[in-house]
């Protein structure tokens, strides 16, 4: 998990920094020259190869981001979180830092959405399920003078019940409120905006 404020100890070089973390993040087995490999393939992956002998502590904040996300590139992690992955790093690094989690993605199954592409496939997931629910009034009623009769009825609470007209605070209304296709949504939403 990479947070959006850096864990690194900033009285370490960048060499040694990773280094130490190298040793406690690989297997036992790894010789000093293997972590030493891995180290210079990790500095080599996030751009700073040229930082290695500075102080961590005389890094940008953007280069301090891309060291948090060398140290959980060490040990080649199945999953990966990044907590506001771009805060920190300029338009060009945060794109290549996204390129370069998702190069690796195919060979260790995992993925790095921006958060634009995280509301895209929210909002396209709440108008499918938007979608199955006029099929089922549709699939339900004998015609369409019925259909849109019945269409507010089922609409208004999925409204009422996102979240979005008053705050859903009682364990009651969070229930309800989790049996509309809306309010899974709007959650969504919420988490990837913040």
């Amino acid at each position: 998990m990479i947070r959006a404020d850096d864990i690194v100890h900033h009285r370490l070089t960048v060499a040694n920094a990773l280094y130490y973390t190298a040793r406690m993040r690989l297997p036992n087995d790894f010789t000093h020259a293997q972590i030493k490999q891995r180290v210079d393939e990790v500095l080599e992956d996030v751009d700073l190869k040229h930082r290695r002998r500075q102080m961590v502590s005389k890094l940008s904040g953007g280069e301090r981001k891309r060291i948090s996300i060398a140290l959980e590139l060490l040990a080649n992690p199945s999953v990966f979180f990044l907590d506001k992955p771009s805060a920190g790093l300029d338009l060009g690094l945060d794109l290549k830092m996204m390129l370069l989690v998702n190069l690796k993605a195919p060979f260790h199954q995992g993925i790095f959405l921006p958060i634009i592409a995280e509301i895209y496939i929210t909002m396209a997931l709440a108008a499918l399920a938007g979608l199955m629910i006029g099929l089922l009034i549709s699939a339900v009623v004998r015609n369409t003078d019925r259909a849109m009769s019945f269409v507010p009825l089922v609409l208004i609470p999925q409204v009422i019940f996102s979240g979005a007209v008053f705050k859903l605070d009682t364990p009651i209304l969070q229930t309800v409120g989790a049996l509309f296709s809306v309010r899974w949504a709007m959650a969504g939403m919420g988490s990837s905006i913040g």
